[in-house]
């Protein structure tokens, strides 16, 4: 049975929307831990990331810049909830601008919302 989700699982969820820009901009990666599962998926150019540990390693080495990501939209899921985003991004070192979407499974972790998957649609040869 899909569970039905209120007003602050939703908050909860958009609030990673904004820590994940916030803490991948900054490199963070305690900040990165707190809002992915332990057995989370980073999917993008074609490659997937698991668990935490691979897809913290892989953010904290990726280009340095600014995300600016939309506030997602959030529908329940028999699993949790799932959520589309769309971001901009500017490569801090080159000034490049790349636009795509976040595809996201959420999940509960001991009544905390957290990213269990993330699967980044780019345009074609999209990188920064």
């Amino acid at each position: 049975m899909q569970r039905s989700l209120t007003t602050d699982d939703i908050t909860a969820i958009a609030q990673l929307a904004a820590a994940y820009a916030h803490y991948v901009d900054a490199a963070d990666a305690e900040g990165l831990a707190r809002i992915w599962s332990a057995d989370a998926v980073f999917a993008v150019y074609g490659a997937e990331h698991t668990p935490r540990a691979a897809v913290i390693a892989f953010l904290v080495a990726s280009a340095r810049g600014t995300h600016v990501i939309s506030a997602p939209l959030v529908l329940a899921s028999h699993t949790g909830a799932s959520g589309w985003s769309r971001f901009v991004f500017v490569n801090a070192t080159s000034g490049a601008v790349i636009a795509g979407g976040y595809e996201d499974s959420y999940v509960q972790v001991d009544g905390e919302w957290k990213i269990g998957r993330r699967a980044v649609a780019l345009p074609a040869g999209g990188h920064a």
